[in-house]
Parts: C-alpha cells; structure tokens; sequence
C-alpha cells in the first residue's frame, strides 16, 4: 500500500468544545504524526487486544536527542521513566503492583458516604445565582482532595503537580522541539525539589515505595497526581456541560438517580477525558482490515471517533443513560489499561449526584474552553450558573 503523507485529519479547533468530530475510518498514514490513524472501534480493540505492540516511550527520543547535542536532561528522563504508561517489562509489572495496593487502600478510605460530603462541602462555597468557573470552583475540588489525602499533599501542590504533568504530556507527540526539553528538564527539577521531603525514607510518599530510590517515587506520585485527577475532573466538568444545556437530562436524572451511573458512562463516551490513547508501536505485524501495520511503525488510537462507531452503536451521536454497548475504550485495554478506572467512575457518580440533589445546573452566554491538547478533552474553563432547586417553583426566568 502506497502511504501518502497527510495533515492530522483531528479537529484543528482544540479548543472549542462543539467542534466536529471526524468519523472513524479505515487506518490511515499520517505524515504530520509519523504514525497509523486508528479510529474504528474494532481495529483499537484489536491493537489493545494482542500482544504485539508496547507503548512507545518518549524518553528513547529524549536519549537520542542527549546524544546527538551532548546534553543531559535527567530530570526530566526520570519522570517520563516514572511515568507507567510508557513503562513495560520487570519495572511495569512492579508499578503495577504498587499501584494496584495505592488504589485498593484509597477505596477503603474513601465511601462513597465521604465523597458526597466532601462535595457538599465544596458547593457551599459556590455562590448560587453568581456565574462561576466550575472546573477550580467544584471539577478539581474531589479529585484533587483525595490524591492529596492519599499522598500527603496540600491540595494546592497537588494542583501545582497536575498543571506541570500538562506540561509533561506534551512530550507524547512525536518529535517535540529541542528548547522544549530544556524548559521541560527545569520543570520536573522543580518538582522533584519539591517532593524530596516527602519521598524521603518515612515521608507521606513512602506509601509508593516500590524497592526504587526516591526520585522513582517522585516520579510515581507525580503521574498518579496528574492522571488520577485529570480523569475524574474532565469526566465530570463534562457531565455538569451536557445537564446544563440539556435540563430535559438534568431533570430525568434528578428524578431518577439510579441513571447517573449509565449517564457517566455515556459522558465517558461522548465527551471523555481523553481524544487518543498513548501511542502504540508495532513488534510484528498486525492485520487491521485490508490494512498490515509493520514492525517498528507507531499507531495512534482515537477513542473519541471510536466512540461513534455506528459499527459498535446504536445511534451513536445519541446519549442515552440505559443504553448497554460494548465496552468502553476511555480506560485503555491490555497490561496499560487504567487501574482507578472503577474508582474515579465513582468519584464521578457521586460528585454529579450531589450536585443535583444540591442545585440546578445552568449555562451561561459564555461558552466553555477546553485545553489546548491534541490527547486530552479537558474544560480549561467552564462557566456555568448554579441556582437552588427551589428557583423552579418561581415564577419569571431563572
């Protein structure tokens, strides 16, 4: 098959929140992304599903580099190291582990009793009738209140490490400027300055301890603290957009409770944290269709047009709370599949839930932003008004 170099067939307005979405295809080759474009259901089933790809590790490149301009960049090549999506091997297998038993004791500490009071807590604060940023004002509130509790953490540092992985996440493209590296390398010395006290022997941190020296466990908590959080504040900063333009949802949801946990499932679906999976690399040959992906070529996954599959759902373009489809791919699949993905769907539930039985949700003349970011669908800001539940008994416009 002949490949032609192409443009990114992804929306170029990142930002806008209403901007199409392509529809799946066939793979593709895509010059500008040095990869396959993978974007129907089945295919991404089917590269999570076998055993011959790893994750591509940004950090290989970040060596290359070193070598060629004679420069070192250690800090910034151990967080990518420490990043367990980019890890396989002995060292993925033991982060795992310690990931696993992270998690396992964060849902032992965290009911879902404590998580709807955490938030009613948060709503107080929000004045009801004002127009408010909802992703500092209640999205980031949770999240981020329990990764700092589980690591030790004030919750502003927490917030401090989640805008620098930002950063960081933006290595995942190919090829990314070498004076972004230098800036990056500062970046993540700072932060490990920052962690040393903690991740030293006896510190909060030592709760990630997985046989490494500290800076592994720096790095460890700085990757829980920027996806763990991530997740749950761009699920449910999504979930608050759709009721708010959408009061016929809202209202059923309030009425009805026990759909909350099918609504977030199709918020994952439609309007998910993440556009792309992390990119993949072949290490044999794998058929997709009328498409061969070759050993050593980079595929990668777009969840978000896999989403709207006709092939994989019905009326794709359609919320529906009870529908029952195939499996989601917001979590990733294989040995990188995402291990809080049961606990942060809870998170969700019962941060939507509360909010509801709280205030009603309402838009505002001044449409959300999301990130700039090709991977992520994240609201940088999303200005919403919240009214109490008794404003619909009066008479005159909310």
């Amino acid at each position: 098959m002949t490949r032609v170099p192409e443009s990114s067939p992804e929306c170029t307005d990142l930002e806008n929140p209403d901007a199409a979405i392509a529809a799946p295809a066939p793979p593709s080759w895509c010059g500008f992304e040095r990869g396959w474009i993978i974007s129907r259901y089945a295919d991404i089933v089917s590269v999570l599903r076998t055993r011959a790809v790893r994750s591509a590790d940004p950090g290989i490149e970040l060596s290359r580099f070193a070598l060629r301009a004679g420069r070192r960049h250690d800090d910034l090549q151990a967080v990518l190291a420490g990043t367990q999506l980019f890890q396989d091997g002995d060292r993925h297998r033991r982060t795992r582990m310690m990931v696993r038993r992270f998690v396992a004791e964060l849902r032992a500490r965290w009911t879902p009793d404590r998580m709807r009071e955490t938030m009613a807590l948060a709503l107080s604060d929000v004045p009801l009738g004002s127009v408010v940023d909802i992703v500092p004002a209640l999205a980031d509130r949770l999240s981020g209140t329990i990764i700092a509790d589980a690591l030790g953490l004030e919750f502003e540092h927490v917030r401090r490490l989640r805008h620098d992985g930002h950063a960081v996440m933006a290595l995942w493209r190919p090829a990314p400027p070498a004076r972004d590296y230098a800036r990056l390398d500062t970046l993540c010395r700072h932060m490990h300055d920052g962690l040393a006290a903690h991740a030293a022997p006896g510190g909060s941190l030592s709760c990630l301890h997985t046989g490494d020296d500290a800076d592994t466990v720096s790095d460890l908590a700085f990757w829980l603290a920027t996806s763990g959080g991530d997740s749950v504040t761009g699920t449910f900063a999504a979930a608050l957009d759709i009721v708010a333009r959408d009061q016929a949802m809202q209202e059923r949801l309030r009425r009805a409770p026990g759909l909350i946990s099918g609504f977030v499932r199709e918020v994952l679906r439609l309007a998910g944290p993440l556009r792309r999976l992390t990119r993949r690399i072949a290490t044999a040959p794998i058929r997709l269709g009328e498409t061969t992906v070759r050993p050593g070529e980079g595929m990668i996954l777009h969840i978000e047009r896999a989403h709207r599959d006709p092939g994989a759902f019905v009326a794709p373009d359609c919320l529906d709370p009870t529908r029952t489809a195939p499996p989601l791919l917001a979590f990733g699949g294989g040995a990188h599949a995402c291990q809080g993905s049961e606990l942060g769907v809870l998170q969700a539930e019962m941060m939507i839930e509360a909010v509801l039985a709280h205030v009603s949700v309402h838009g505002t003349e001044t449409r959300g932003r999301l990130l700039p970011q090709r991977d992520l669908r994240q609201f940088a800001s999303l200005p919403l008004r919240l009214l109490p539940l008794d404003h619909r008994n009066r008479s005159g416009p909310a």
